[in-house]
């Protein structure tokens, strides 16, 4: 799956400004103010413990994830899924230029692509106009955001979720 997002990246050079690549760990941990969870992703102490720092930005986490984790089955989706897609999801709201990345000075692979991992700097906070606009037998694959600014999809592949910004075109 990460194969055909590089594949996508090469053959579209334009998406290279629109796709980001960001691990949910990294992401919690500049949204907790630059401290590691303490407790494992897979334990009910770690989701409560993710959940608390996503409320922070986003006051209906809990009810997003309650929500998929009631429309989809155990075997369809885990909720420590569903929280990572979440933590990517919101952080693909926010403008690029409160964003940082894992190296801070990124190289490219021979293709030219980033290697870089993105997160939001632990100072930044926004929560007043996100809201979650579609969660339909997708979920598993995209969850869409949409804010007063562009709307964004979050792409979970594997391990890996990538988001896109998918206003149009001016």
């Amino acid at each position: 799956k990460i194969r055909e997002v590089d594949e996508f990246l090469r053959a579209t050079p334009q998406a290279l400004s629109k796709i980001r690549e960001v691990h949910p760990e990294v992401l919690f941990w500049g949204l907790n103010g630059g401290l590691v969870m303490k407790n494992s992703k897979k334990k009910k102490a770690g989701s409560d413990e993710r959940l608390a720092v996503l409320e922070q930005v986003f006051s209906e986490a809990r009810q997003v994830c309650a929500h998929c984790m009631s429309t989809y089955r155990r075997s369809q989706l885990a909720l420590d899924d569903v929280i990572d897609a979440l933590v990517a999801a919101l952080v693909g709201t926010i403008d690029r230029e409160s964003l940082t990345t894992l190296p801070p000075t990124p190289t490219r692979d021979p293709e030219g692509i980033p290697m870089e991992m993105v997160y939001l700097r632990r100072d930044v906070r926004r929560s007043d106009n996100v809201r979650i606009t579609e969660l339909s037998n997708t979920c598993l694959e995209s969850v869409q955001v949409a804010t007063d600014e562009p709307s964004y999809m979050l792409f979970v592949r594997n391990s890996s979720c990538h988001v896109v910004d998918i206003a149009p075109a001016k």
